[in-house]
């Protein structure tokens, strides 16, 4: 199986040797686990490896992105001007869209616009909680023109489920290793925030936030066709990013 290095330290090996390439992982928890700053990593190790990266947020500008892994001492800016690294902003709140378009649509022509080796969405969380509009809902066959002088009775978790089969399956036909952001709230009995992308995914970490002494843990909860880690595993935000450890190696 071929393999894509993290570049998190300590990651790898708990894997196999590496995110399976082409497949489509879930990276779950809740605020401050530190999702987005693992799923950056990850793009900014292929993009040193000159592979193309792209990083679609629909929660924060590129400027912002970049700001928070200055820190790090990341050279993503650089990166971006050797074209590895490409960052995008959609505002979900604004609607701009065109006739008969969908998010969906807008993704899948940013992707393919870019092709990219790596792929990072940040979040699912606001396509799973956004209202569908009504152009939405006749662009995925609910519902046509003369719905609208009558109401639609369609339950919005049968629409979440529909938008997020759609969603990865346009990831998982681009052939790229992707990672894709979901919120999920503290101690929550589901691994996303939609309710369903974590069956739909081939592998699953799950990232939280404990307080004391190990502070963070890492735990990879599905790794299709790997063998993987099934503990939980310390994870550290340092100066140079994120690392992880195996919780028995700390008391050595």
């Amino acid at each position: 199986m071929e393999r894509e290095n993290t570049g998190i330290q300590g990651m790898d090996e708990l894997i196999s040797g590496g995110i399976p390439r082409n497949s489509v992982t879930l990276v779950s928890g809740s605020p401050g686990t530190g999702k987005s700053i693992f799923s950056l990593q990850f793009l900014k190790e292929g993009a040193e490896r000159g592979q193309r990266s792209l990083y679609i947020s629909f929660e924060e500008e590129p400027e912002q992105v970049i700001s928070q892994t200055e820190g790090f001492g990341w050279k993503l800016r650089e990166l971006q001007a050797k074209g590895n690294l490409k960052l995008v902003y959609n505002d979900i709140t604004q609607r701009i869209l065109k006739e008969g378009e969908t998010y969906i649509d807008i993704i899948k022509g940013q992707i393919e616009a870019y092709k990219p080796d790596r792929l990072v969405i940040d979040s699912l969380t606001p396509l799973a909680n956004f209202p569908i509009s009504f152009d939405e809902l006749v662009q995925y066959g609910l519902a046509t023109e003369f719905d609208s002088f009558s109401p639609i009775g369609i339950q919005q978790d049968i629409l979440v489920r529909l938008q997020m089969h759609k969603l990865i399956n346009v990831v998982r036909r681009a052939k790229c290793t992707s990672l894709l952001i979901s919120e999920v709230k503290k101690n929550s009995e589901w691994m996303s925030s939609d309710k369903i992308s974590e069956f739909l995914a081939d592998g699953i970490i799950l990232l939280k936030y404990l307080g004391g002494g190990v502070t963070r843990t890492l735990s990879i909860e599905k790794m299709r066709g790997t063998q993987h880690y099934e503990d939980e595993a310390a994870l550290k935000i340092g100066d140079e990013g994120i690392t992880v450890e195996k919780i028995e190696e700390q008391f050595r």
